[in-house]
């Protein structure tokens, strides 16, 4: 059985070192637990689409409740909670109905939980490409129907088949093939993801040139004009984010797979608990900073995330210096006074415009005259 527990006894030589990266993960996870908390009270204000919303919320979530099956996984590993390996391995040669030992069962359903989070990991850019998908074929219609069973079947499929997954995971020790072409697989769905994307941001940007192009006179022009920028400001927000969780997943899964090798934990036992610290430590840092690339590395978007006090106020004490003018704090105009400004600002545009064609009309006239 491969459980994603890996202990540091009192006698081990490396101790301190592993103590150390368990520390520094552990900060971490508490700041995230807050954090992660916090913004996903506030996903229900978010002003995107419900499917949007909800696959967001999902993984925010399924990550919340893997930090704390991560944090009681860490507190075998470091000797708060005892578990003998004797226990272990007694109680892994069981079949799962006749598991008796209360600890080895919650040390088993948090090792559970967090490999079917991993491939969440694998797979959450795909369901946003998904989501994507429908949002492009359907975009005449898509911001005034939700659609509710997109993202409830993405999301339903999503916690089966990670479940299932992670099953085969734990129970298979025997097929290592078989786990390294399920982390290849996961790495390929990324790939897919990303081509996926390409082909969608394609497909709406030459759907936006083409409805340029239209007589103006068509009623339904300028809100399909609209739906397709919003398709592409989204799906270039969300390219940021696929660039980091690729290249995270990449470099965790190479570690996965070596804190899992039955013939690494034989011989080099001190590497793979090295491997398997740093692999945790990189999860915890992989979801710090997809937080930040998802709500800062947009401009657009950045501006429109910190309008919200809980992102602002966990975002600020790290990159308050470089986005100072984001970060300044900035009067909050009431729905009326917004519209009121926006019109406002019409109007003068208008104004300039009509000014500047009859300064040009009245040249015309003064050269004809002449």
């Amino acid at each position: 059985m491969l459980l994603q527990y890996h202990k540091i006894t009192v006698n081990d030589t490396n101790r301190i070192p592993l103590l150390t990266i368990v520390s520094f993960e552990f900060i971490l996870l508490v700041f995230e637990l807050v954090a992660f908390l916090a913004t996903f009270l506030n996903v229900a204000r978010f002003q995107f689409h419900f499917n949007l919303k909800l696959i967001c919320a999902y993984a925010f979530i399924a990550y919340w409740f893997d930090i704390i099956a991560r944090s009681i996984i860490m507190g075998f590993e470091i000797g708060v909670v005892r578990l003998d390996d004797d226990v272990i391995d007694e109680e892994s040669l069981k079949l799962p109905w006749n598991y008796s030992n209360y600890s080895f069962i919650i040390l088993l359903c948090c090792s559970v939980y967090r490999v079917s989070f991993m491939f969440l990991i694998c797979s959450l850019t795909l369901l946003l490409a998904v989501e994507r998908y429908f949002a492009t074929i359907w975009v005449s219609t898509y911001e005034t129907k939700k659609h509710k069973w997109i993202s409830l079947l993405l999301v339903g499929s999503n916690i089966l088949a990670g479940i299932t997954s992670s099953l085969i995971f734990h129970y298979g020790t025997e097929l290592l093939f078989n786990k390294i072409l399920a982390i290849f697989l996961g790495l390929c769905l990324n790939i897919i993801s990303i081509v996926l994307f390409i082909t969608l941001y394609s497909l709406n940007k030459a759907n936006m040139e083409f409805c340029q192009t239209r007589e103006i006179t068509q009623s339904y022009t300028l809100s399909l004009r609209f739906q397709l920028n919003e398709n592409l400001k989204i799906m270039k927000w969300l390219k940021n984010c696929i660039v980091v969780v690729t290249c995270f997943n990449t470099i965790l899964a190479g570690f996965l797979i070596i804190s899992n090798h039955e013939y690494l934990k034989d011989n080099y036992p001190v590497m793979v608990k090295y491997c398997h610290a740093l692999m945790n430590l990189g999860i915890a840092i992989y979801a710090q900073v997809t937080f930040f690339v998802v709500t800062l590395a947009d401009r657009n978007f950045r501006t429109y995330f910190l309008r919200f006090k809980v992102i602002r106020f966990f975002t600020k004490p790290f990159f308050g210096r470089i986005f100072p003018d984001d970060f300044r704090s900035k009067k909050m105009l009431s729905t009326s006074e917004e519209t009121n400004f926006y019109f406002a600002k019409l109007s003068s545009q208008w104004d300039d415009q009509m000014m500047r064609n009859m300064g040009l009309n009245q040249r015309k006239k003064g050269f004809m005259f002449f």
